[in-house]
């Protein structure tokens, strides 16, 4: 890499569950909402978005006190990069292997019947439809999911709790914060959410920023909004066969080589090589 400046990690003055408190007020907030437009008649995929938008308004209001106070740390976690498109092509390449780590699991634990659902109809063979909501619908989707959620979620997540939770040892806040990042998910998305927030964090400390996590955050969720909304992917096989073992095979390979990527990916940043803005990894976590 070429010569950097060592950028210590900023100090937060935050209460982790001040700020859990506050997320909580306005989740319940969103849901209120959400439940308000279904029942004006609204389906349910706009309610879930519009409803992003009531939320945004009571978390800054009750942040307020706690971003005014880390205005310093806000600014080092935005600083811009040496080179956007290093930074931009690296953080693109990791959100794409989580979603193909996220889609040969399942289809892997479909062929071999670990993830076989009852409240499904059975489908022997990997099926696709493709078909995309209307564009406004679609556009909408993508400017929450998309570009607003890893705005948020990064700088809350691996900004203030990240970075709160650090004086206790980056292993212990790297976790730590990978678990209440999942616990804000939904039920069947807990796992995978912390499972993403692992090498989010790792990031976070590493490359003294904010920049990579919400890239790879938002191209982890764009890919989703693709995949679930235009591909519309169904495989649920009711027990397994010689076709199905090859399946799950293959998808156990590619997951595997995938999680191979991420993980040199990750030591390919610490080593300093990504070419991070002014950064210096720090050598244990």
């Amino acid at each position: 890499m070429n010569s950097v400046q060592h950028v210590p990690l900023p100090r937060v003055k935050a209460s982790v569950p001040v700020i859990m408190l506050f997320m909580v007020c306005a989740f319940f907030a969103r849901s209120w909402f959400q439940l308000s437009l279904r029942d004006a008649g609204f389906n349910a995929s706009l309610t879930y978005d519009l409803s992003f938008f009531v939320m945004l308004p009571i978390i800054a209001v009750l942040m307020y006190p706690i971003l005014r106070d880390n205005v310093t740390a806000m600014r080092q976690w935005i600083r811009p990069p040496q080179s956007w498109w290093r930074l931009m092509a690296y953080s693109v390449l990791i959100g794409v292997l989580l979603r193909v780590i996220y889609w040969s699991y399942h289809t892997a634990g479909a062929a071999f019947g670990w993830l076989y659902d009852e409240s499904h109809p059975v489908i022997q063979s990997p099926q696709f439809n493709f078909s995309c909501p209307e564009p406004a619908l679609l556009a909408l989707k993508v400017l929450v999911l998309a570009a607003l959620t890893p705005v948020f979620e990064e700088l809350f997540h691996r900004g203030f709790i990240l970075h709160a939770l650090l004086p206790r040892g980056n292993v212990l806040a790297i976790i730590l914060s990978a678990i209440l990042f999942g616990a804000m998910h939904k039920p069947d998305s807990i796992i995978m959410a912390f499972l993403i927030g692992l090498p989010l964090a790792i990031l976070a400390i590493n490359l003294r920023g904010l920049w990579a996590p919400i890239i790879i955050h938002a191209t982890f969720n764009l890919v989703a909004i693709l995949d679930w909304n235009c591909l519309n992917p169904n495989f649920n096989p009711v027990e397994t066969s010689a076709n199905l073992n090859v399946i799950g095979c293959v998808s156990a390979t590619v997951m595997l080589i995938s999680l191979a990527s991420v993980i040199l990916l990750l030591r390919y940043a610490k080593s300093g090589a990504q070419n991070a803005p002014r950064l210096r990894p720090i050598d244990n976590y």
